[in-house]
């Protein structure tokens, strides 16, 4: 596989190597990129993504995941 990197070296992803790392359907990952929500840029009809990026998100969604209880652990009151 031939990698594309940046003049300072970081390494860019493809669509469907995001969507393997994010584990979501590659329709998503267009529609996040089209929407701004997920930040990539366009080389010609493909999109582009840093990594740092990609694994800044999956940085935040593990976080999350830690920080909100889930629903049986929920305490009533």
């Amino acid at each position: 596989m031939n990698e594309t990197v940046t003049e300072n070296n970081e390494r860019l992803l493809t669509a469907r190597e995001v969507r393997d790392r994010l584990r979501l359907p590659l329709s998503t990952v267009y529609y996040l990129a089209k929407e701004g929500k997920l930040r990539g840029f366009r080389v010609g009809r493909s999109w582009r993504f840093h990594v740092s990026e990609i694994n800044r998100i999956m940085q935040v969604d593990r976080y999350r995941h830690q920080a909100v209880p889930r629903r049986d652990e929920e305490t009533t009151q």
